[in-house]
């Protein structure tokens, strides 16, 4: 029978509560900077809304289109994008690397895109003016989000 070497059997158990005690660091690290993924209750008076807040309600009918870019062509300008033989065909709309753009009601120039025979809808469903029941908030500084209520 062999019996172990003290001098590595210590180097094993040093080694392992080396091992152990950098786990656990590594652990009070992360509990130390992690959120809580269930959304917390928001108080008016926390936050109050600026008087530029445009109240935003989801719609699941309202299109997210997408639609030509600067260039005003589909896909690359002047490129045959989806090798068919027609350049910038609409068929080529949102080819990569395009400046084709991706866009939804609170997106500015929405209204002017979804009037362009080029366009197309992509998806149903985004968040659209309202004034009832807002569930977010478009300001100067970006989204605010929640049950919050504009200042008096």
């Amino acid at each position: 029978m062999t019996v172990p070497n003290p001098t590595s059997m210590r180097w094993i158990l040093a080694t392992s509560a080396l091992v152990l005690l950098g786990t656990l660091a590594r652990a009070s690290q992360f509990s130390y900077f992690s959120f809580p993924l269930a959304p917390r209750e928001l108080r008016p008076d926390a936050l109050p809304l600026p008087e530029d807040a445009q109240p935003f309600c989801f719609d699941p009918q309202a299109a997210v289109l997408l639609t030509t870019g600067p260039d005003l062509a589909p896909g690359r300008a002047g490129e045959d994008d989806d090798l068919n033989g027609i350049v910038d065909d609409r068929a080529e709309m949102g080819a990569v690397p395009s400046d084709d753009q991706c866009i939804a009601p609170a997106d500015p120039g929405y209204r002017d895109a979804a009037k362009q025979p080029q366009s197309m809808t992509v998806s149903r469903g985004a968040f659209v003016p309202c004034n009832d029941n807002a569930q977010r908030w478009l300001t100067t500084n970006g989204w605010r989000i929640g049950e919050l209520q504009a200042t008096e």
